[in-house]
């Protein structure tokens, strides 16, 4: 009976042993996976190359997607600062489920000769990227009509002496201007004047190319005393300013007589 007895007690320290090496516990998490929304934004930056500001216009799209896996809430898309040149539609869906997109339409009108620089923010509930920015560039031609000076005050000047202005009318841009008409509008009476330009120049219109100019001469010759006004029109196919202006002021005065006697002794 004792030999039977070791038997048993052998069989069941190995069985032991192999249980602490073989027999594991396993435990499932009970945390569900974080779910999150994920923007995605393209492009990243608009080129609209260069345009004439004489009524060529542009227009590009963003899209707008949801990457991740819970609704994407779109609070706003607007321009970095305030412009007329560029204009953005509205969004028409402003709530993105997983995998879906919505669009942006970018409008680029430009207005005269410039280098337009702007930027579309997005801001959404995104965790990671609550802020996205696109940038925009583009560049414009057009004619730019400059007046120098485009006011000037002759302040006092002697009834029936005269005084005289040189006006320079430029074009600033970076293609021809054209200058069609120009007109003077002056106070009653007459006082002010400008030359014949057409004998100068040759008969309107004009063409100017970048950075040629012209010199106007506007002439006073006060007739009495009271306050004189004028005002320089000038048409061209400048697209922002078609009419610049130039104005004028001058007050005719008397000569002031002064007397003075003296007694000489003998």
């Amino acid at each position: 009976m004792g030999r039977y007895i070791n038997l048993l007690c052998t069989f069941v320290l190995c069985l032991g042993a192999c249980s602490d090496y073989n027999l594991k516990s396993y435990k499932e998490s009970s945390a569900a996976p974080i779910e999150n929304p994920d923007i995605e934004v393209s492009p990243v930056s608009i080129d609209f190359g260069t345009l004439n500001a004489d009524g060529e216009v542009s227009l590009k799209t963003i899209t707008i997607k949801n990457k991740g896996s819970d609704t994407l809430n779109i609070s706003s898309t607007d321009l970095s600062s305030v412009s007329t040149t560029y204009t953005l539609s509205n969004l028409s869906n402003n709530e993105l489920e997983p995998d879906e997109e919505t669009y942006i339409i970018v409008m680029y009108n430009p207005e005269t000769h410039s280098a337009d620089k702007n930027s579309v923010v997005i801001v959404s509930d995104d965790p990671d990227d609550g802020f996205v920015s696109v940038t925009l560039t583009g560049d414009s031609e057009a004619p730019v009509i400059n007046i120098e000076p485009d006011s000037y005050d002759f302040e006092n000047v002697l009834v029936g002496c005269d005084d005289d202005l040189d006006i320079t009318i430029s074009n600033i841009g970076n293609v021809d201007l054209t200058i069609n008409q120009i007109d003077y509008y002056i106070s009653y009476p007459a006082d002010f004047s400008i030359e014949d330009y057409e004998d100068v120049y040759g008969p309107l219109p004009w063409v100017l190319a970048p950075g040629d100019s012209i010199i106007l001469e506007v002439a006073y010759y006060p007739s009495d005393v009271d306050l004189d006004s004028g005002i320089l029109e000038v048409k061209s196919d400048d697209p922002y300013t078609p009419i610049a202006e130039a104005t004028h002021e001058a007050q005719g005065v008397y000569s002031s007589t002064y007397e003075e006697s003296h007694k000489q002794e003998e």
